[in-house]
């Protein structure tokens, strides 16, 4: 029986550092091979340290070395490739190492041409399965044993071969994210303890109640939107080369999964980290209710403690809807359900507070700023605790445009309000401008090691006014400045955890610095220092 080590991307911790969580899919692969009899670890690049599977890896005890790629790491996650392959090489084992996930599936040619065996596309828990009773038995070199396998794609003698996946079916879906989900052992109290020690009080700044002891659930199959920066609606499409209906869990089957997360793993809240819970349909939002429903019926029969909480994402537009006369409000009876349920925190795909921008190609959001802030005052008069997320470097945008936004997340903090910033648009294949001359990119270069080929990796967008490009560009390393000062002002370790709301407020003070701004800095240190006392 093949023995199979799957890694997360090499993503690092302080990119998101209060949003550690069990990686549900890689868990969900060594749940199938372990019920199949073979070996399978998984490590999490931001929880184990390289000892915990170093000397294994030196012993060339694994047949198969997966990673869960990530095309913003792609740099990190090919030098980390080549550093297993140079090990294997010395101790004259074999391995077969394969990318999975989102983006190898989207991007399976660059991923093959710079490095891996096998790319397995999609939801690739029956495919990865194949690929090693494959291997157990194979008598002929690799690839000709792949010759009939679904689901997967490799370079043969030049040639590139692709073979798609069946096509996704309710039941296969239900089987992946309910079924098995039930079956398997998650390791969540590892992740629990692993952030209990590096907690702060910081974590509930601006009255944020975050709770340490929360699981993960993945109920819908694909998001609907069109952003034109995302790439994921296209996830399943490329994995089976045809369009794929979308899937959701039925209500009935949610409940269950958080009822399960509170009675195994003894949860005190859940997310619900679907690209968009409420689909953004008007049965996506009565399905939303419907689970809402069984909740507070479960909470009221004593199933479910009363004090559990609930996050999920979605976009501003899935909280509007019209009247008969056709006049565009907010879904109040929506919100209230939410909060009744116990939703304490709703993440919204704002990015921008810019009209203009809203529209643009980049962004595609199909939704004016006013509506979005009706949207947002709706929430918080429902008494839901909201976080927006933002984008910095949007290509289309101006410097003024972003510092509008800036001062709108500033404000909308007094509410409060959470903030989540991405300081780049990020270039992902498949999104609708990834191939795009109008949107050029700021690129890495990848040095294959066996041939010395270089190779180019789209990494971000770059903003077409020549002084916000420049604002962006040094963007990165000015707020790691400002990091390093904080924690050193407040005698912070590098393993404490800070939140979202911290490191963006940390990344308005760069901006503040880079501009010039004064105002701007003394309004942000104004904030810092009020979300930091007791620290001191």
């Amino acid at each position: 029986m093949a023995n199979v080590l799957l890694f997360t991307s090499k993503s690092p911790l302080e990119e998101t550092p209060d949003s550690l969580s069990v990686p549900i899919g890689l868990y969900n692969l060594r749940h199938v091979l372990r019920s199949n009899g073979m070996r399978c670890d998984v490590i999490d690049h931001q929880l184990d340290s390289e000892s915990d599977y170093l000397e294994q890896v030196e012993q060339g005890l694994y047949d198969v070395i997966g990673i869960s790629v990530t095309h913003w790491r792609m740099l990190d996650d090919l030098e980390f490739l080549y550093r297993l392959r140079e090990i294997y090489r010395r101790n004259g084992k074999h391995c077969l190492f394969i990318a999975g996930g989102l983006q190898a599936t989207i991007n399976y040619r660059q991923w093959l041409e710079s490095g891996f065996d096998l790319v397995c596309l999609g939801y690739a828990e029956e495919t990865l399965l194949d690929v090693c009773r494959r291997l157990d038995r194979a008598t002929l070199p690799f690839p000709q044993w792949l010759e009939g396998c679904d689901g997967v794609a490799y370079l043969e003698g030049g040639r590139m071969v692709h073979v798609p996946t069946p096509p996704l079916t309710g039941e296969k879906f239900e089987q992946l994210m309910y079924h098995s989900v039930i079956k398997m052992d998650l390791p969540y109290h590892r992740y629990w303890d692993f952030i209990r020690k590096r907690a702060t009080g910081l974590l509930n700044a601006n009255n944020r109640s975050y709770v340490i002891e929360n699981g993960r659930l993945l109920t819908t199959s694909k998001c609907l939107a069109r952003c034109g920066f995302c790439c994921c609606p296209d996830f399943l499409k490329e994995a089976q080369g045809s369009p794929v209906k979308p899937m959701s869990l039925p209500p009935e089957q949610v409940h269950g999964l958080i009822l399960h997360l509170v009675n195994r793993y003894g949860a005190r809240a859940v997310s619900i980290n679907d690209e968009d819970f409420l689909i953004g349909t008007s049965a996506g939002n009565e399905r939303a209710i419907r689970i809402c429903e069984l909740v507070i019926d479960s909470k009221r029969k004593g199933e479910l403690p009363e004090e559990i909480r609930f996050s999920c994402q979605t976009r501003p537009n899935c909280f509007l809807t019209r009247d008969r006369d056709g006049n565009q409000g907010v879904n109040h009876r929506l919100m209230q359900v939410l909060q009744q349920a116990g939703f304490h925190n709703v993440t919204l795909g704002v990015e921008t507070f810019s009209s203009r921008l809203l529209k643009s190609p980049s962004i595609n959001k199909g939704i004016s700023s006013e509506a979005c802030h009706a949207v947002i005052a709706g929430l918080i008069e429902n008494g839901l605790y909201t976080t927006i997320n933002l984008i910095l470097g949007i290509p289309e945008s101006s410097t003024d445009e972003l510092l509008e936004s800036v001062d709108q997340v500033l404000q909308y903090m007094d509410k409060p309000c959470q903030i989540s910033l991405a300081k780049h648009m990020f270039s992902f294949p498949g999104s609708a401008i990834f191939s795009s001359p109008d949107y050029p990119t700021h690129d890495d270069t990848f040095v294959n090691p066996a041939d010395g080929e270089k190779m180019r990796i789209k990494k971000y967008f770059v903003p077409r006014d020549p002084e916000l490009k420049e604002l962006i560009d040094r963007l990165d390393a000015a707020t790691q400045e400002e990091l390093a000062g904080y924690r050193l002002a407040f005698g912070l370790p590098e393993s404490a955890l800070l939140p979202r709301i911290i490191i963006s407020l940390l990344t308005f003070l760069a901006i503040a610095r880079i501009k010039g701004d004064e105002a701007l800095h003394a309004r942000v240190t104004g904030k810092i220092r009020h979300f930091s006392e007791g620290l001191a």
